[in-house]
């Protein structure tokens, strides 16, 4: 299969790639509060080495750096005060941009450019079109683009898949998959104290920074097809027009269409700013169910998923009975891994690159048909096919 012909994915993550011959050199681009977790990760991977940030300002990089970088790493990661700066000296492999949203496009561009990867955050865009021209961008200059969906990388993930796909092991088709990624912020953050609540840094809102992750655990649930349709069920805007609430529905063909009594495969998700912490999923098939409740941000001692098998009704069809299964993975940071992965990824098959730049694609061909029917007030909008450049 060429690069420009894949369209379709494998049902798994790609399995890991062999040992890269070295550790990438990091540079991360900007002193989010996200880059703090991601850096301590750096440190936690035997595959990854920080040794350079920047930031806009070279007073708040050096603090940021002496805080969130261990001190006997002080001496060897190098300090900007502009990201062209950063560029200009060149000295590193790869760069994570924890940068708004509204600034992907533009430096996602020019490290390109430069010859370098780049790991960078959801969303990746403000729209699918500066998206295709990210990827297309850096395929054309041979480097590996991947975006910071960091349970992509536990192991878990394809341990839950092969239960959903492996023969004998789940129950058919997935018919429904629904799911939760919210927090409660204070008023003051919603109306632009944070960067995500503004539509100068992040126009996408709580769809853009905590759907994207419920639409790509239904997309790995579905077996990476494309769907095609979606719609905003409700929404809640801030005074600058940003997402803070909204509920939305996916969907995706009916393999068998002349069987009404199946309905089409459904996501039905709800991200928001505005309740307490959830993470959860659940995904549904004839007389099984499989559901998680921290999928987002796993548990590193202990995360798992449980596996449930009705039994029926006992005790005169007032007390449910169900087979449940719990599945364990144990001591996994999963930030770590998704920077081992990164690193055998740049070293590895060209088919795993392929694999992490169309769901990236599909990911935010999604989030564009939902925000465009918030926008439309509801209407059920056409999912863009999305394929390589």
């Amino acid at each position: 299969m060429t690069m420009t012909a894949m369209t379709t994915l494998p049902l798994r993550v790609p399995p890991d790639e062999a040992d890269p011959p070295r550790p990438l050199r990091w540079a991360v681009m900007g002193c989010a509060r996200i880059a703090q977790k991601n850096v301590r990760a750096m440190f936690l991977s035997p595959w990854a080495r920080l040794v350079a940030v920047a930031s806009r300002d070279q007073a708040r990089c050096e603090e940021w750096v002496l805080q969130h970088v261990p001190a006997v790493q002080h001496s060897e990661v190098r300090v900007f005060g502009s990201y062209e700066a950063l560029l200009e000296d060149g000295d590193f492999d790869a760069v994570y941009v924890p940068l708004p949203t509204t600034l992907h496009e533009e430096w996602v561009s020019r490290i390109v450019a430069a010859g370098k990867h780049v790991l960078c955050e959801k969303p990746v865009g403000c729209t699918y079109a500066s998206v295709v021209d990210m990827i297309r961008a850096a395929r054309a200059k041979g480097v590996t683009f991947m975006d910071g969906v960091m349970f992509m990388h536990h192991p878990r993930l394809n341990k839950m898949l092969g239960q959903i796909f492996d023969p004998g092991c789940f129950w058919g088709p997935v018919n429904r998959v629904s799911s939760a990624f919210t927090f409660r912020a204070d008023e003051q953050w919603l109306q632009g104290g944070d960067i995500r609540a503004r539509a100068s840094g992040d126009p996408l809102g709580c769809l853009g920074d905590l759907g994207w992750y419920c639409i790509r655990i239904a997309m790995c649930c579905f077996g990476f097809v494309q769907p095609e349709a979606a719609r905003c069920v409700s929404f809640q805007l801030n005074a600058d027009g940003v997402l803070i609430d909204l509920t939305a529905e996916v969907y995706w063909k009916n393999c068998e269409p002349g069987n009404v009594t199946r309905p089409n495969p459904v996501l039905h998700f709800h991200c928001s700013f505005l309740h307490s912490f959830r993470q959860w999923f659940e995904v549904c098939g004839n007389d099984r169910r499989i559901t998680c409740q921290d999928f987002v941000l796993a548990n590193t001692d202990k995360a798992e998923f449980v596996l449930e098998r009705d039994l029926g009704l006992l005790d005169k069809a007032t007390q449910p009975c169900a087979d449940r299964r719990e599945f364990p993975t144990f001591d996994s940071c999963q930030e770590a891994e998704m920077f081992s992965s990164f690193a055998k990824a740049v070293h590895g098959q060209q088919g795993t690159r392929d694999f992490y730049q169309l769901a990236t694609l599909k990911t935010q061909a999604i989030v564009e048909a939902i925000a465009q029917s918030q926008k439309n007030g509801g209407t059920l909008v056409d999912v863009p096919a999305a394929q390589l450049p």
